[in-house]
């Protein structure tokens, strides 16, 4: 195939375990780069949670945020924007509470506009650890009163507990089914995220080969987990990490050979160039 776009998903796939980029994915980008090849990070983060890693490697490019909710051109500006009605993000919220209350496990709620991730319980234990993964800080407030507004939301998200995977698979299945209007998906084992049913990672990674004017076929994709399963599937070549599980293997054209620790996707790129 004639390469000219590589889609990669964020955690999992091109940082480590420790939220870090390699020195080979930094050469690697950088060769991308001299050859006029974009490098489009593809994930369920805000902008703002993306934009310094893409300082670390040195590009400026394109951006698929909030799983294909928000796309950004290389300038920064919004290119395809598909925020939740408030209504739904209300009855979202409402529908986590009662899942909370029903299955008696603690959930942290959030929900996330462009430039603000929001909460109303900014001291707890889930707000710390993402807060470290995101290397940003969450805004204290009141959902009433953010949905009484005009602030567009693009993803809500619920946290149980690192222990919790079982439970936390059980209230994915419940959230699914009580709300057919988002999409819902499972990116860790104690951590969900809710957006808008067709912002999905598959079509960011359509709409932005069709804004770039770059064949669907010419494309590359790397993930690492169930929410990516879609992104794989609709590019010319999906790749999974081989950190994945056996059923994101399964769908993928090809694994590789090493983790994302181990700098999996840049060993296979190299290789590929």
């Amino acid at each position: 195939m004639s390469t000219k776009i590589i889609f990669t998903d964020l955690d999992g796939t091109l940082l480590d375990h420790h939220q870090q980029i390699g020195p080979k994915t930094k050469a690697l980008v950088a060769e991308l780069k001299r050859r006029g090849i974009p490098f489009v990070p593809v994930s369920a983060r805000m902008p703002g949670a993306i934009i310094p890693l893409m300082q670390q490697l040195g590009v400026t490019t394109p951006m698929v945020c909030f799983n294909g909710g928000l796309l950004k051109n290389e300038a920064g500006a919004t290119i395809a924007s598909t925020p939740i009605p408030h209504e739904i993000v209300a009855r979202a919220l409402a529908t986590i509470e009662k899942a909370h209350q029903d299955m008696n496990i603690p959930i942290a709620r959030n929900i996330y506009s462009e430039t603000k991730w929001m909460t109303e319980h900014p001291e707890s234990e889930q707000a710390k650890h993402e807060s470290e993964v995101l290397l940003t800080q969450p805004t204290k407030v009141c959902y009433d009163t953010v949905l009484e507004g005009d602030t567009p939301i693009y993803k809500l998200s619920c946290c149980t507990h690192f222990e919790l995977k079982e439970e936390t698979r059980e209230l994915e299945r419940r959230l699914s089914e009580a709300l057919p209007e988002l999409a819902v998906h499972c990116s860790a084992g104690w951590y969900i995220e809710l957006s808008a049913a067709t912002s999905t990672k598959g079509n960011g990674l359509r709409s932005m080969c069709k804004l770039l004017g770059i064949p669907v076929e010419d494309s590359i994709a790397f993930g690492d987990n169930f929410n990516d399963i879609d992104m794989l599937q609709a590019a010319g070549l999906g790749v999974c990490m081989a950190n994945g599980p056996a059923q994101v293997k399964a769908i993928a054209d090809d694994v590789t050979e090493k983790t994302n620790d181990e700098e999996g996707l840049a060993e296979y790129l190299w290789k590929l160039l």
